[in-house]
């Protein structure tokens, strides 16, 4: 399945995915601009790797951080009852601005999907699969990124790459 059409915005799994295993500019190189995190996803960066590679995504530009706006605010309380702080606001967002969203927590996807279109959810195994169908990279060294994402916690719902 294709990457969902830009703008996409990010939460923090994929991020700290992508961060954790080193391979931050390989996230870049796969999804296309504009590309946005919103503050309360920011907030969630807990991996330093990750925090820092999106501090300079942030000053290059390469990333957008942007405020939730008030009439977002009451599908991020609802969603915010079942889902992270990060992932409501994500999903809440691209509701109201037309973003798709890439994210990895089971749960979000379901939430997303449903108020989406499963046509805008993505995570970090559609943006490996997408690195390869472009060719950032080779499957080999896909997995090898995967690899490193399971070995630092990643919870992936495939071992290796379809």
């Amino acid at each position: 399945m294709p990457l969902p059409p830009n703008p996409i915005g990010f939460d923090a799994t994929v991020l700290i995915n992508f961060g954790e295993a080193g391979c931050f500019e390989l996230l870049t190189q796969a999804v296309g601009h504009p590309r946005f995190i919103l503050r309360e996803a920011d907030l969630e960066l807990v991996s330093p790797l990750a925090r820092d590679a999106v501090a300079d995504c942030l000053d290059a530009g390469t990333f957008s951080l942007c405020e939730l706006e008030p009439p977002e605010m009451p599908k991020w309380i609802e969603l915010s009852a079942r889902l992270g702080a990060g992932e409501a606001a994500t999903i809440a967002a691209a509701l109201r601005r037309g973003w798709s969203v890439a994210l990895d927590d089971r749960t979000a996807r379901r939430y997303a999907t449903k108020e989406l279109g499963a046509n805008r959810v993505t995570g970090t195994i559609g943006i490996l699969r997408n690195a390869i169908e472009i060719a950032c990279l080779s499957r080999g060294e896909a997995q090898q990124h995967l690899d490193a994402m399971i070995k630092n916690g990643y919870w992936s719902p495939v071992p290796t790459l379809p």
